[in-house]
Protein backbone atom coordinates (compact mmCIF):
# COMPACT_ATOMS: atom_id res chain seq x y z
CA UNK A 1 0.00 0.00 0.00
CA UNK A 2 2.78 2.65 1.08
CA UNK A 3 4.85 1.68 -2.72
CA UNK A 4 1.64 2.11 -4.53
CA UNK A 5 1.07 5.39 -2.85
CA UNK A 6 4.25 6.90 -2.78
CA UNK A 7 6.15 4.71 -5.62
CA UNK A 8 8.60 4.29 -2.97
CA UNK A 9 9.82 1.73 -0.77
CA UNK A 10 9.25 2.30 3.08
CA UNK A 11 12.40 0.73 3.89
CA UNK A 12 15.79 0.81 1.49
CA UNK A 13 19.69 -0.55 2.22
CA UNK A 14 22.18 -1.89 0.74
CA UNK A 15 21.25 -5.14 2.13
CA UNK A 16 18.57 -7.52 3.28
CA UNK A 17 19.97 -7.67 6.82
CA UNK A 18 20.04 -3.58 6.72
CA UNK A 19 16.36 -3.51 5.35
CA UNK A 20 15.05 -5.98 8.17
CA UNK A 21 16.97 -3.66 10.90
CA UNK A 22 15.07 -1.00 9.23
CA UNK A 23 11.95 -2.74 9.74
CA UNK A 24 12.32 -3.32 13.07
CA UNK A 25 14.11 -0.02 14.14
CA UNK A 26 13.08 2.48 11.78
CA UNK A 27 9.94 4.61 10.73
CA UNK A 28 9.36 5.64 7.67
CA UNK A 29 8.42 8.81 5.79
CA UNK A 30 4.50 9.49 5.41
CA UNK A 31 3.36 9.38 2.78
CA UNK A 32 1.65 12.48 2.58
CA UNK A 33 5.36 14.15 3.31
CA UNK A 34 6.46 12.72 -0.15
CA UNK A 35 3.05 13.36 -2.07
CA UNK A 36 0.77 15.86 -0.22
CA UNK A 37 -2.17 15.06 -2.61
CA UNK A 38 -2.39 11.25 -1.05
CA UNK A 39 -5.93 11.66 1.31
CA UNK A 40 -4.87 12.04 5.03
CA UNK A 41 -7.53 8.83 5.56
CA UNK A 42 -5.53 6.79 3.49
CA UNK A 43 -2.50 8.07 4.90
CA UNK A 44 -3.43 6.86 8.33
CA UNK A 45 -4.87 3.63 7.21
CA UNK A 46 -1.16 2.62 5.91
CA UNK A 47 0.85 3.65 8.56
CA UNK A 48 -1.68 1.93 11.44
CA UNK A 49 -0.86 -0.96 8.89
CA UNK A 50 2.46 -0.54 9.00
CA UNK A 51 3.28 -0.05 13.16
CA UNK A 52 5.90 -1.93 14.45
CA UNK A 53 4.14 -3.08 17.47
CA UNK A 54 1.85 -5.76 17.05
CA UNK A 55 -0.68 -5.09 18.96
CA UNK A 56 -0.77 -1.32 17.88
CA UNK A 57 -1.69 -2.70 14.16
CA UNK A 58 -4.92 -3.75 12.82
CA UNK A 59 -6.15 -6.80 14.77
CA UNK A 60 -7.47 -8.37 11.75
CA UNK A 61 -7.75 -8.08 8.48
CA UNK A 62 -11.66 -7.31 8.76
CA UNK A 63 -10.98 -4.25 10.71
CA UNK A 64 -8.90 -3.03 7.56
CA UNK A 65 -11.57 -3.62 5.58
CA UNK A 66 -13.97 -2.04 7.26
CA UNK A 67 -11.91 1.23 7.10
CA UNK A 68 -11.16 1.05 3.26
CA UNK A 69 -14.63 0.54 3.08
CA UNK A 70 -15.50 3.52 4.96
CA UNK A 71 -12.67 5.23 2.99
CA UNK A 72 -14.40 4.62 -0.11
CA UNK A 73 -17.68 5.97 1.39
CA UNK A 74 -16.25 9.24 2.16
CA UNK A 75 -12.77 10.07 0.80
CA UNK A 76 -12.78 12.70 3.57
CA UNK A 77 -12.29 10.94 6.47
CA UNK A 78 -9.69 11.46 8.77
CA UNK A 79 -9.06 8.01 11.09
CA UNK A 80 -6.86 9.98 13.93
CA UNK A 81 -4.24 6.70 13.95
CA UNK A 82 -1.07 7.68 15.53
CA UNK A 83 1.53 7.80 13.69
CA UNK A 84 3.88 4.52 14.58
CA UNK A 85 6.86 5.40 17.23
CA UNK A 86 9.48 3.16 18.06
CA UNK A 87 9.96 2.59 22.35
CA UNK A 88 6.85 4.94 23.03
CA UNK A 89 6.92 3.67 26.42
CA UNK A 90 10.70 4.00 27.77
CA UNK A 91 10.29 7.51 26.44
CA UNK A 92 7.48 8.74 28.89
CA UNK A 93 5.39 9.00 25.26
CA UNK A 94 1.60 8.94 26.23
CA UNK A 95 -1.08 8.93 23.35
CA UNK A 96 -3.69 11.20 24.92
CA UNK A 97 -7.16 10.62 23.39
CA UNK A 98 -8.59 13.39 21.60
CA UNK A 99 -10.83 16.07 23.02
CA UNK A 100 -14.31 16.41 22.04
CA UNK A 101 -13.50 20.00 19.86
CA UNK A 102 -10.50 18.70 18.36
CA UNK A 103 -12.60 15.98 17.01
CA UNK A 104 -15.07 18.72 15.75
CA UNK A 105 -12.72 20.12 13.56
CA UNK A 106 -13.05 16.93 11.24
CA UNK A 107 -16.17 15.46 11.61
CA UNK A 108 -17.65 14.42 8.32
CA UNK A 109 -20.50 16.28 5.97
CA UNK A 110 -24.03 16.96 8.00
CA UNK A 111 -25.81 14.45 5.19
CA UNK A 112 -23.38 11.64 6.17
CA UNK A 113 -25.17 8.43 7.22
CA UNK A 114 -23.30 7.72 10.69
CA UNK A 115 -20.31 9.17 12.27
CA UNK A 116 -17.48 7.54 11.01
CA UNK A 117 -15.05 9.84 13.49
CA UNK A 118 -17.15 8.74 16.66
CA UNK A 119 -16.26 4.97 16.18
CA UNK A 120 -13.11 5.67 15.20
CA UNK A 121 -11.64 7.38 18.85
CA UNK A 122 -13.23 4.80 20.79
CA UNK A 123 -10.15 2.76 20.58
CA UNK A 124 -7.94 3.71 23.04
CA UNK A 125 -4.96 3.10 20.31
CA UNK A 126 -5.91 6.38 18.28
CA UNK A 127 -4.80 9.83 18.70
CA UNK A 128 -4.53 13.04 16.82
CA UNK A 129 -1.22 13.01 14.93
CA UNK A 130 1.05 15.46 14.88
CA UNK A 131 3.96 15.87 11.82
CA UNK A 132 6.21 16.99 14.58
CA UNK A 133 6.61 14.34 16.98
CA UNK A 134 6.89 11.84 14.03
CA UNK A 135 9.58 13.61 12.80
CA UNK A 136 11.21 13.32 16.35
CA UNK A 137 10.56 9.79 16.57
CA UNK A 138 12.21 9.68 13.08
CA UNK A 139 15.66 10.69 14.34
CA UNK A 140 15.23 8.45 17.71
CA UNK A 141 14.70 5.68 14.95
CA UNK A 142 18.06 6.83 12.94
CA UNK A 143 20.01 6.75 16.14
CA UNK A 144 18.92 3.27 17.17
CA UNK A 145 19.91 1.96 13.71
CA UNK A 146 23.25 3.18 13.88
CA UNK A 147 23.84 1.35 17.36
CA UNK A 148 22.25 -2.10 16.03
CA UNK A 149 24.31 -1.61 13.15
CA UNK A 150 27.16 -1.50 15.71
CA UNK A 151 26.18 -4.33 17.07
CA UNK A 152 26.13 -6.59 13.90
CA UNK A 153 29.53 -5.40 13.37
CA UNK A 154 30.93 -6.64 16.29
CA UNK A 155 29.01 -9.64 16.34
CA UNK A 156 30.52 -10.34 12.83
CA UNK A 157 34.05 -9.52 14.41
CA UNK A 158 33.36 -12.15 17.16
CA UNK A 159 32.49 -14.44 14.58
CA UNK A 160 35.57 -13.96 12.61
CA UNK A 161 37.81 -13.65 15.80
CA UNK A 162 36.06 -17.23 16.66
CA UNK A 163 36.58 -18.77 13.18
CA UNK A 164 40.67 -17.88 13.18
CA UNK A 165 41.40 -19.00 16.42
CA UNK A 166 39.04 -22.52 16.08
CA UNK A 167 40.98 -23.08 12.41
CA UNK A 168 44.63 -21.03 13.15
CA UNK A 169 45.14 -19.53 16.56
CA UNK A 170 44.37 -22.40 18.55
CA UNK A 171 47.17 -24.88 16.74
CA UNK A 172 49.46 -21.85 17.63
CA UNK A 173 48.60 -21.97 21.34
CA UNK A 174 48.04 -26.03 22.19
CA UNK A 175 49.98 -27.68 19.39
CA UNK A 176 49.27 -31.18 21.02
CA UNK A 177 45.88 -31.21 19.32
CA UNK A 178 45.03 -32.96 16.20
CA UNK A 179 43.32 -32.38 13.61
CA UNK A 180 42.38 -34.51 10.52
CA UNK A 181 40.85 -33.53 7.18
CA UNK A 182 38.01 -35.62 5.47
CA UNK A 183 39.55 -36.92 2.34
CA UNK A 184 37.65 -36.28 -1.11
CA UNK A 185 35.86 -39.78 -2.07
CA UNK A 186 33.65 -38.47 -4.50
CA UNK A 187 34.65 -40.04 -8.17
CA UNK A 188 35.44 -43.11 -6.30
CA UNK A 189 34.24 -46.75 -6.45
CA UNK A 190 32.44 -47.67 -3.47
CA UNK A 191 33.08 -51.38 -3.46
CA UNK A 192 37.18 -50.12 -3.06
CA UNK A 193 36.70 -47.93 -0.93
CA UNK A 194 34.52 -50.15 1.54
CA UNK A 195 37.43 -52.22 1.04
CA UNK A 196 40.72 -50.37 1.60
CA UNK A 197 41.82 -50.83 4.51
CA UNK A 198 43.47 -47.70 5.14
CA UNK A 199 39.98 -45.97 4.83
CA UNK A 200 38.65 -48.73 7.42
CA UNK A 201 41.27 -47.51 10.25
CA UNK A 202 39.88 -43.89 9.82
CA UNK A 203 36.32 -43.86 8.31
CA UNK A 204 33.05 -45.18 9.30
CA UNK A 205 31.24 -45.38 5.83
CA UNK A 206 27.69 -45.41 5.49
CA UNK A 207 25.57 -45.61 2.32
CA UNK A 208 22.76 -42.64 2.13
CA UNK A 209 19.37 -43.92 1.33
CA UNK A 210 18.78 -40.86 -0.84
CA UNK A 211 21.25 -42.51 -3.21
CA UNK A 212 19.72 -41.26 -7.16
CA UNK A 213 20.30 -41.70 -10.48
CA UNK A 214 23.33 -39.42 -12.07
CA UNK A 215 23.85 -38.12 -15.67
CA UNK A 216 27.80 -37.62 -14.63
CA UNK A 217 29.17 -41.01 -12.43
CA UNK A 218 28.23 -44.11 -13.73
CA UNK A 219 26.74 -46.65 -11.25
CA UNK A 220 28.61 -47.61 -8.08
CA UNK A 221 30.64 -44.81 -7.77
CA UNK A 222 30.55 -41.61 -5.16
CA UNK A 223 29.03 -38.62 -6.31
CA UNK A 224 28.64 -36.80 -3.34
CA UNK A 225 29.36 -36.86 0.52
CA UNK A 226 29.03 -35.90 4.06
CA UNK A 227 31.10 -34.40 5.48
CA UNK A 228 32.75 -32.71 2.60
CA UNK A 229 36.22 -32.99 1.12
CA UNK A 230 38.59 -31.32 3.75
CA UNK A 231 36.52 -30.52 6.54
CA UNK A 232 38.43 -30.51 9.08
CA UNK A 233 37.52 -32.07 12.23
CA UNK A 234 39.81 -32.38 15.86
CA UNK A 235 41.05 -36.68 16.14
CA UNK A 236 39.34 -38.51 18.40
CA UNK A 237 39.70 -41.98 19.13
CA UNK A 238 36.85 -42.95 16.95
CA UNK A 239 36.61 -43.45 13.18
CA UNK A 240 34.79 -40.42 12.14
CA UNK A 241 31.40 -41.27 10.50
CA UNK A 242 31.08 -40.18 6.51
CA UNK A 243 28.04 -40.68 5.09
CA UNK A 244 28.71 -41.18 0.80
CA UNK A 245 25.81 -40.92 -2.14
CA UNK A 246 26.50 -43.68 -4.26
CA UNK A 247 25.18 -43.09 -8.09
CA UNK A 248 22.64 -45.91 -9.33
CA UNK A 249 23.97 -44.91 -12.84
CA UNK A 250 22.08 -43.17 -15.59
CA UNK A 251 18.65 -43.05 -15.24
CA UNK A 252 16.90 -46.35 -17.35
CA UNK A 253 14.79 -44.74 -20.29
CA UNK A 254 11.17 -46.11 -19.59
CA UNK A 255 9.78 -48.57 -21.33
CA UNK A 256 6.68 -48.66 -24.24
CA UNK A 257 3.81 -50.02 -21.74
CA UNK A 258 1.17 -52.47 -23.17
CA UNK A 259 -2.18 -50.15 -24.17
CA UNK A 260 -4.00 -52.63 -26.26
CA UNK A 261 -7.59 -52.81 -25.44
CA UNK A 262 -7.70 -49.69 -23.60
CA UNK A 263 -9.32 -46.55 -24.71
CA UNK A 264 -7.55 -44.54 -26.95
CA UNK A 265 -7.92 -41.66 -25.17
CA UNK A 266 -7.08 -42.99 -21.68
CA UNK A 267 -3.54 -44.43 -23.54
CA UNK A 268 -3.22 -41.08 -24.80
CA UNK A 269 -3.06 -39.78 -20.99
CA UNK A 270 -0.50 -42.96 -20.37
CA UNK A 271 1.73 -41.85 -22.16
CA UNK A 272 1.73 -37.85 -21.40
CA UNK A 273 1.96 -38.92 -18.07
CA UNK A 274 5.46 -40.52 -18.89
CA UNK A 275 6.67 -37.09 -19.92
CA UNK A 276 5.32 -35.41 -16.73
CA UNK A 277 6.64 -38.60 -14.56
CA UNK A 278 9.90 -37.89 -16.21
CA UNK A 279 10.73 -34.51 -16.49
CA UNK A 280 14.82 -34.77 -15.83
CA UNK A 281 14.95 -36.91 -19.21
CA UNK A 282 13.40 -34.32 -21.58
CA UNK A 283 11.22 -37.11 -23.21
CA UNK A 284 9.09 -34.99 -25.37
CA UNK A 285 7.25 -37.92 -26.53
CA UNK A 286 4.48 -37.07 -28.66
CA UNK A 287 1.30 -38.77 -29.29
CA UNK A 288 -0.26 -39.62 -32.79
CA UNK A 289 -3.65 -41.36 -32.80
CA UNK A 290 -4.77 -43.09 -35.91
CA UNK A 291 -8.31 -45.06 -36.23
CA UNK A 292 -8.89 -48.19 -38.24
CA UNK A 293 -11.59 -50.26 -39.60
CA UNK A 294 -11.95 -53.46 -37.58
CA UNK A 295 -14.58 -56.27 -37.20
CA UNK A 296 -13.20 -58.36 -34.43
CA UNK A 297 -12.04 -54.99 -32.14
CA UNK A 298 -15.01 -53.01 -30.00
CA UNK A 299 -14.54 -49.04 -31.26
CA UNK A 300 -12.26 -46.51 -29.58
CA UNK A 301 -10.03 -49.38 -28.29
CA UNK A 302 -6.41 -49.82 -29.00
CA UNK A 303 -5.32 -52.29 -31.99
CA UNK A 304 -1.81 -52.03 -31.68
CA UNK A 305 1.43 -49.21 -30.64
CA UNK A 306 4.18 -48.14 -32.26
CA UNK A 307 6.80 -49.11 -30.99
CA UNK A 308 5.45 -51.91 -29.65
CA UNK A 309 4.78 -52.66 -25.63
CA UNK A 310 7.98 -53.14 -23.97
CA UNK A 311 10.43 -51.34 -26.57
CA UNK A 312 12.42 -48.65 -24.96
CA UNK A 313 11.56 -44.77 -25.41
CA UNK A 314 13.78 -42.11 -26.39
CA UNK A 315 13.53 -38.40 -26.23
CA UNK A 316 11.81 -36.82 -28.83
CA UNK A 317 9.80 -40.38 -30.21
CA UNK A 318 6.20 -39.99 -32.03
CA UNK A 319 4.03 -42.64 -30.52
CA UNK A 320 1.55 -43.70 -33.03
CA UNK A 321 -2.01 -45.16 -30.97
CA UNK A 322 -4.07 -47.30 -33.17
CA UNK A 323 -7.50 -47.34 -32.58
CA UNK A 324 -10.14 -49.16 -33.77
CA UNK A 325 -13.10 -47.48 -36.07
CA UNK A 326 -15.17 -50.10 -35.99
CA UNK A 327 -16.56 -52.27 -38.78
CA UNK A 328 -16.62 -50.69 -42.06
CA UNK A 329 -20.35 -49.27 -42.40
CA UNK A 330 -21.83 -50.85 -45.53
CA UNK A 331 -25.46 -49.40 -46.86
CA UNK A 332 -27.89 -51.85 -48.16
CA UNK A 333 -31.64 -51.51 -49.45
CA UNK A 334 -34.56 -52.71 -46.87
CA UNK A 335 -36.87 -54.73 -49.60
CA UNK A 336 -40.61 -55.15 -49.18
CA UNK A 337 -41.58 -58.09 -48.14
CA UNK A 338 -45.11 -58.26 -48.31
CA UNK A 339 -46.84 -60.93 -49.50
CA UNK A 340 -43.18 -63.48 -48.81
CA UNK A 341 -43.66 -66.27 -45.69
CA UNK A 342 -42.06 -65.95 -42.89
CA UNK A 343 -39.09 -68.40 -43.94
CA UNK A 344 -38.24 -66.69 -47.32
CA UNK A 345 -38.60 -63.19 -45.61
CA UNK A 346 -36.00 -64.75 -43.09
CA UNK A 347 -33.77 -65.53 -46.01
CA UNK A 348 -34.18 -62.15 -47.92
CA UNK A 349 -33.20 -60.17 -44.99
CA UNK A 350 -29.96 -62.73 -44.48
CA UNK A 351 -28.82 -62.51 -48.08
CA UNK A 352 -28.52 -58.54 -47.54
CA UNK A 353 -26.51 -58.97 -44.55
CA UNK A 354 -29.87 -57.70 -42.82
CA UNK A 355 -31.21 -58.69 -39.24
CA UNK A 356 -34.38 -60.44 -38.96
CA UNK A 357 -36.41 -59.47 -35.78
CA UNK A 358 -38.63 -62.24 -33.84
CA UNK A 359 -41.89 -62.11 -35.90
CA UNK A 360 -44.90 -60.50 -34.32
CA UNK A 361 -48.21 -61.59 -35.44
CA UNK A 362 -51.39 -60.03 -36.16
CA UNK A 363 -54.91 -60.25 -37.57
CA UNK A 364 -54.05 -60.19 -41.47
CA UNK A 365 -56.50 -57.10 -42.90
CA UNK A 366 -56.79 -58.86 -46.20
CA UNK A 367 -57.40 -62.47 -45.36
CA UNK A 368 -53.80 -63.14 -45.83
CA UNK A 369 -52.49 -66.79 -44.93
CA UNK A 370 -50.85 -67.79 -41.92
CA UNK A 371 -46.91 -67.20 -41.62
CA UNK A 372 -47.46 -64.69 -44.15
CA UNK A 373 -45.53 -61.14 -44.08
CA UNK A 374 -47.86 -58.22 -44.28
CA UNK A 375 -45.39 -55.18 -43.10
CA UNK A 376 -42.00 -54.69 -42.40
CA UNK A 377 -39.97 -51.68 -40.95
CA UNK A 378 -37.88 -49.24 -43.37
CA UNK A 379 -38.83 -51.07 -46.63
CA UNK A 380 -37.14 -49.81 -49.28
CA UNK A 381 -34.35 -47.27 -47.49
CA UNK A 382 -30.71 -47.72 -47.54
CA UNK A 383 -29.99 -48.86 -43.89
CA UNK A 384 -26.12 -50.18 -42.62
CA UNK A 385 -25.64 -53.74 -42.52
CA UNK A 386 -26.88 -55.80 -39.65
CA UNK A 387 -29.77 -53.39 -38.94
CA UNK A 388 -32.83 -55.14 -37.03
CA UNK A 389 -35.75 -55.16 -39.31
CA UNK A 390 -39.27 -55.74 -37.97
CA UNK A 391 -41.75 -58.20 -39.08
CA UNK A 392 -45.13 -58.40 -39.02
CA UNK A 393 -46.70 -62.00 -39.72
CA UNK A 394 -50.16 -62.79 -40.16
CA UNK A 395 -52.39 -65.24 -37.66
CA UNK A 396 -54.15 -66.72 -40.57
CA UNK A 397 -57.66 -65.74 -42.19
CA UNK A 398 -60.43 -66.30 -40.21
CA UNK A 399 -62.76 -69.52 -40.39
CA UNK A 400 -66.19 -68.81 -42.13
CA UNK A 401 -68.84 -70.50 -39.53
CA UNK A 402 -71.09 -73.44 -41.10
CA UNK A 403 -74.09 -72.42 -41.82
CA UNK A 404 -77.07 -74.87 -40.71
CA UNK A 405 -78.92 -77.29 -43.14
CA UNK A 406 -81.48 -76.36 -45.17
CA UNK A 407 -84.67 -78.89 -44.44
CA UNK A 408 -86.35 -81.01 -47.61
CA UNK A 409 -89.91 -79.63 -48.81
CA UNK A 410 -92.35 -81.76 -48.27
CA UNK A 411 -93.78 -83.07 -52.05
CA UNK A 412 -97.67 -82.24 -52.72
CA UNK A 413 -99.83 -85.26 -53.59
CA UNK A 414 -100.85 -85.44 -57.04
CA UNK A 415 -104.96 -85.70 -57.19
CA UNK A 416 -105.87 -88.44 -58.77
CA UNK A 417 -107.64 -88.12 -62.66
CA UNK A 418 -111.35 -87.21 -62.48
CA UNK A 419 -112.71 -88.52 -65.49
CA UNK A 420 -116.02 -85.94 -64.71
CA UNK A 421 -113.61 -82.46 -64.98
CA UNK A 422 -114.18 -81.44 -68.26
CA UNK A 423 -110.57 -79.23 -68.17
CA UNK A 424 -108.66 -82.23 -67.56
CA UNK A 425 -107.90 -84.50 -70.27
CA UNK A 426 -106.60 -88.27 -69.35
CA UNK A 427 -103.19 -88.72 -69.69
CA UNK A 428 -101.82 -90.54 -72.82
CA UNK A 429 -100.20 -93.79 -72.17
CA UNK A 430 -96.74 -93.49 -73.53
CA UNK A 431 -95.28 -96.02 -75.46
CA UNK A 432 -91.95 -96.40 -76.89
CA UNK A 433 -91.18 -95.36 -80.24
CA UNK A 434 -90.93 -98.96 -81.94
CA UNK A 435 -94.27 -99.92 -80.73
CA UNK A 436 -96.59 -100.54 -82.79
CA UNK A 437 -99.02 -98.92 -80.64
CA UNK A 438 -97.05 -95.87 -80.84
CA UNK A 439 -99.24 -92.55 -82.14
CA UNK A 440 -98.52 -91.64 -85.83
CA UNK A 441 -98.02 -88.28 -85.49
CA UNK A 442 -100.67 -85.89 -87.24
CA UNK A 443 -98.98 -84.12 -89.98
Amino acid sequence: MYEMLTSHLPFVGDSAVSVAIQHISSIPLLPRDINPEIPAGLEDITMHAMEPKLNARYATADELLRDLEDFRKNPAIVFHYAPPSVNTAEQGVTRPIPSATELAKVQPPKDSSRSVIARRTESPRRVEPTRTAHRENRKLSAKTTVLIAIAGTLAIALGAVLFMWNYILKDMFDPDIEYFETQDFVGQVYREVRTNTEYLLNYEFRVSENSTYNEIFEEGIIYDQEPKAHHREERGDNRIPVTVFVSLGKRPMPKMPDLTNQDYRAAQNAVNAINSDNPELNLNLKVVPQGRVSDSVTKDLVIDTIPKAGETLTPNMTISIIYSEGPEIVMVEVPDLYGLTLSAARLELESRNLTPDEPEYVDPSHDEPQDTVVFNTQKNEMVPEHTLIKLQVSNGPKETPTPPPTPTPTETPTDPYNPYDPWESPAEPTYPVDSPNAATPNP
